[in-house]
């Protein structure tokens, strides 16, 4: 297997070397989200991107970033658009400033077919306007702990 790396996301831009640190291997290390019965369904945009995905697991994170910290929804998910009724879908270790999310609700139902573990991290950089209708810290923290309820999981 290889080594697991750190993927920037750019946008398909080149990337703008002081748009993110260079020291972004400590997102390697840490441990896995939270793994969910249900999913989350979450929205949330980086510049003029709108995302729309669902994650089989989701924690909230801080970590180190550039001279300060960061927090993230640490997710395993894939984008909306990728699920099929009855079909197999590939999810992404993906790290996404926290700000820059704009909904969480349950999502949908489904069942681990079988895991293939993967290293790498899809990190979106905190380099783009908070969007005005991002959810505060304290109200994705809420929602959180709602889906991770024994009730839904």
């Amino acid at each position: 297997m290889d080594e697991p790396r750190v993927f920037i996301w750019s946008g398909g831009q080149p990337r703008d070397p002081g748009s993110s640190p260079d020291a972004v291997d400590h997102l390697l290390a840490l441990p896995p989200p939270a793994p969910l019965r249900r999913s989350d369904h979450i929205a949330y945009r980086w510049g003029d991107s709108t995302f729309d995905i669902h994650a089989a697991a989701c924690s909230v994170r801080t970590t180190a970033w550039g001279t300060g910290h960061m927090t993230w929804l640490h997710c395993k998910a894939t984008t909306a658009g990728a699920i099929a009724a009855d079909a197999t879908a590939r999810l992404m270790t993906v790290l996404i400033p926290a700000h820059y999310v704009t909904r969480i609700e349950p999502g949908l139902r489904f069942r681990t077919a079988r895991y293939v573990r993967s290293g790498d991290v899809g990190v979106f950089p905190p380099n783009r306007p908070v969007p005005a209708d991002g959810l505060p810290l304290a109200e994705i923290e809420r929602i959180m702990a709602e889906l991770l309820s024994p009730e839904l999981n």
